[in-house]
């Protein structure tokens, strides 16, 4: 309850609202700012959807790109059963190279 003035600063610096079904919840700016926003850096542009390996289905919550690039989330999502989708939201993808194949011949990895 102590954070929620300072999650409804940052909600309106982006001008940002709640849905009507949260307008009465005391921690709506807490649960909007969840649903937003980078969970390590509190970004605004948080497209990469972190999701339960087991089951896949439903955002667990959101990652920048920047965020879900470092090393060290790649590992506590690991640790916590927990994945990031190589595909944002916006289309792009999380890591440049990621699915390039040869065209010709054959690499490591690959059968030519």
């Amino acid at each position: 309850m102590l954070a929620e003035p300072l999650f409804r600063a940052a909600c309106e610096a982006q001008g940002w609202r709640p849905p009507r079904r949260d307008r009465e919840h005391p921690l709506k700016f807490r649960r909007l700012l969840r649903t937003r926003a980078c969970t390590v850096c509190l970004a605004p542009a948080a497209h990469f959807p972190v999701r339960r390996v087991a089951s896949g289905v439903g955002c667990v919550f959101r990652l920048c790109k920047g965020c879900a690039r470092r090393d060290k989330v790649q590992e506590q999502l690991r640790w916590h059963g927990l994945a990031v989708d190589s595909i944002g939201e916006h289309g792009k993808p999380l890591f440049a190279r990621q699915f390039c194949t040869p065209l010709f011949g054959s690499t490591d990895g690959f059968v030519g």
